[in-house]
């Protein structure tokens, strides 16, 4: 079973949740940027949360698939069409062996996810198969994918009793262009003059092109650096992520999946968890806006429970499953949500959908609504 790049599209990697427990051999932890997409992606098809996927950043690959499996694609919309048909999101989708996939250009958000059932047969490497390009370790061959590449995929999975998933709409991330970014205190804002925190927290910045896996430099969009208090040196001490440390020159720079394990710059803030999965959407343009906002511990908490709730209680299935299928479809293709018991009343005369109809992949027939796995 596998996999064949067609195009390699910008940067394409396989991430999973990281690489745990070796930051202090200078292992950086990678994984992938948008947490919540990915762990959603593998719900739909059945895996666990963990498991490897297809990250692609800004513009997607083609792929075609030699083997009959199951996807689900999350995060960003990069337009995925079979057959020049597009094919939904944040649902699972069989796709027959022989089928091309295309990814076009991203249209809102920056990372879009590729989860097949059951995964990518790859070696894991300290615990994970994620990709640290800069250290050639993990995902395929240590690098970011190229035409002519070939995945393999484990065995197709047992789909039986899997059936239609799709998160529930009213839980579908919007991305937009102007971010609040929650943060809370970092471990040297002491270093920091009372007007440099207040200038960090009410100052709108943008991403510079130079914001890749490894950090988001920030440019101060009123031009106005955070200057420090406290001028001596500080020993290097561990990196987080999203910690929020500030160079000589007083511009932000914010630490991403493939961070550095120490550093020695003063951090006056770190994102909560939560909110990582909005930076990781975020686009390197001057019109796309972050601002800060201070928050707390208690909070960031709940946050991320929330968050982690979603993943594991807003998969919806049977006939909820079958309700949100449909409306994810239906929203993508731009009808309004307020329309969508009436079209749904009528969806078969509309849409020619036969809920009963059989699909039969690896020997298991599945459900479907033929018309929605290939879109016109």
């Amino acid at each position: 079973m596998t996999i064949e790049v067609l195009r390699a599209g910008i940067f394409t990697t396989i991430q999973d949740k990281g690489r745990y427990g070796y930051q202090g051999a200078g292992i950086p932890v990678a994984g992938a940027m948008d947490l919540f997409a990915l762990q959603v992606a593998n719900r739909l098809v059945g895996n666990d949360l963990n498991k490897g996927a297809l990250e692609m950043t800004l513009q997607g690959p083609t792929l075609k698939f030699h083997k009959t499996t199951m996807i689900a694609i999350t995060g960003a919309d990069m337009t995925a069409t079979i057959e020049g048909k597009p094919l939904p999101q944040w649902v699972n989708i069989p796709i027959p062996k022989g089928s091309i996939i295309n990814f076009g250009p991203v249209q809102k958000g920056c990372r879009t996810y590729l989860a097949i059932s059951n995964g990518f047969n790859l070696p894991s490497k300290m615990g994970s198969t994620s990709t640290y390009v800069r250290g050639a370790i993990g995902g395929f061959q240590g690098r970011a994918l190229k035409k002519g590449d070939i995945l393999p995929l484990h065995d197709y999975s047992d789909i039986k009793g899997i059936g239609l998933r799709a998160l529930d709409p009213r839980e579908t991330p919007q991305y937009t262009s102007n971010l609040e970014i929650e943060v809370i205190e970092g471990p040297q804002k002491e270093y920091f003059t009372d007007e440099a925190w207040q200038i960090f927290l009410s100052q709108p910045y943008s991403l510079t092109t130079e914001a890749n896996r490894m950090g988001y430099p920030l440019e101060p969009l009123n031009h106005k650096a955070l200057t420090r208090k406290i001028k001596k040196e500080m020993l290097s001490d561990a990196t987080a992520l999203g910690a929020i440390q500030v160079p000589p020159h007083g511009k932000p720079i914010i630490l991403m999946a493939d961070r550095q394990t120490t550093g020695g710059y003063p951090k006056i803030a770190t994102v909560i968890s939560a909110h990582m999965t909005r930076l990781a959407q975020a686009q390197p343009q001057p019109n796309h806006i972050i601002t800060f906002i201070k928050s707390d511990l208690k909070r960031a908490h709940q946050l991320a429970r929330e968050q982690q709730k979603v993943i594991e209680e807003k998969i919806l299935t049977g006939e909820k499953g079958k309700n949100a299928w449909l409306e994810q479809a239906l929203l993508q293709r731009g009808q309004v949500k307020a329309q969508f018991k009436q079209i749904k009343d009528s969806v078969e005369d509309i849409y020619e959908v036969s809920w009963t109809k059989e699909r039969v992949i690896s020997k298991e027939a599945v459900s479907y609504p033929e018309q929605f796995i290939f879109m016109n």
